[in-house]
């Protein structure tokens, strides 16, 4: 393996959490994807969506409409356990996220109720992905045929409670139903138009548009169910990141706007800088500090020679190298967090040389400006 040219981007997302284990799962896009992990103390029963979104951990609420969170410490109102609300329990861990679907018509408050998140990074327009998540029904309520899935280009957020004008990506077409009240998966696959850094989850139809099913003649007038392990991966073949390469000396970070550094080398299977890449980092270290409340996170990559752990745990090794170097130039270790993905993401051909070269890079997300 020659001398390896690494690679570095920066990314805008929105959520920031410091590092606390190794990703489990890091081919996956989406953050907190079982809704585990809370940003700070359940407060109850939510009734506004600016409090599911200070609650929960990189997801949010579009709009004034507020998604429940179930997990260790929620307690649902008993005029709502009354209704079956909460009985259910989640597909895999203590955590889940409930939504109302359908019901406006019956002046239902909340008749629409959506869940938003961050990517970990934006969508490739031409890429292809497959999108998988659980689902399970409120037994009381409407079974509907709409659950889809809509990629905007930036986050939203109204100060309403309405529905969503978006044309959702992926949506189911035929009756959800979860016979026994078990869980069930909902899959497919999409091609990206636009590179989308935003996903949102929900029904993006009106109740006349909708079809319903009454699982029991006493139903309640709205549909509900329960979201749990979402996962969005890319499909092969991998599209290349579009890139720009401004100069970080006269720049300001912009959302969406993916930067790729030259000049950082590593030698052959280490993961020791070599001095021929400070000029870059220390470019880095002026923008992170003319910029105080920019964090990123350093994210390492290689090609595919080698066994999966050996690059994972090389990747790793990189990225942290990385992340020491910049808290040396005395940029606090809050703002950094690091990861590394082997040779899971490449950005072009391993079967060339040229190709290995770019896949071995590390990249940086900026994760808040």
């Amino acid at each position: 393996m020659a001398r390896i040219t690494i690679l570095f981007c920066l990314l805008i997302c929105s959520a920031w959490h410091p590092v606390q284990a190794q990703d489990p799962d890091p081919g996956n896009l989406i953050p907190n994807p079982g809704f585990e992990f809370f940003a700070e103390s359940p407060i109850g029963w939510y009734y506004r969506g600016k409090q599911f979104t200070a609650v929960m951990k990189s997801w949010s609420s579009p709009t004034a409409a507020s998604p429940d969170a179930y997990g260790p410490g929620v307690q649902v109102p008993q005029s709502w356990v009354d209704k079956g609300f909460g009985q259910e329990r989640p597909h895999d861990g203590q955590a889940m996220a409930g939504l109302t679907l359908y019901g406006c018509e019956g002046g239902k408050p909340h008749c629409r109720e959506y869940l938003q998140v961050r990517l970990k990074e934006p969508l490739v327009s031409g890429q292809k992905y497959a999108i998988e998540f659980w689902v399970n029904h409120l037994p009381l309520s409407l079974q509907i045929n709409r659950i889809g899935i809509a990629f905007p280009f930036d986050p939203v957020a109204l100060e309403v409670d309405e529905p969503l004008e978006l044309d959702p990506i992926w949506e189911t077409s035929s009756t959800v139903s979860c016979s026994r009240n078990r869980w069930k998966k909902l899959s497919g696959t999409f091609t990206a138009a636009s590179e989308s850094r935003t996903m949102i989850v929900g029904n993006f139809h009106s109740d006349q548009e909708t079809g319903i099913r009454k699982p029991k003649n006493e139903a309640l007038p709205f549909a509900y169910y329960y979201f749990d392990d979402f996962r969005l991966t890319k499909l092969p073949p991998y599209l290349p990141v579009p890139v720009v390469q401004p100069d970080l000396t006269a720049f300001t970070p912009t959302p969406g706007m993916l930067i790729r550094f030259q000049d950082i080398y590593f030698d052959w299977d280490q993961d020791t800088l070599l001095t021929s890449a400070y000029p870059e980092l220390n470019k880095l270290v002026i923008l992170m500090r003319r910029y105080p409340e920019m964090r990123i996170e350093v994210i390492g990559h290689t090609d595919i020679q080698g066994s999966d752990w050996y690059n994972n745990n090389l990747s790793r090794r990189r990225a942290q190298t990385v992340v020491r170097y910049l808290e040396a130039k005395e940029v606090d270790a809050g703002r950094l967090k690091w990861s590394g993905k082997g040779a899971k993401q490449p950005v072009a051909d391993n079967a060339t040389e040229e190709g290995r070269r770019k896949n071995r890079r590390v990249e940086f997300l900026t994760v808040e400006k």
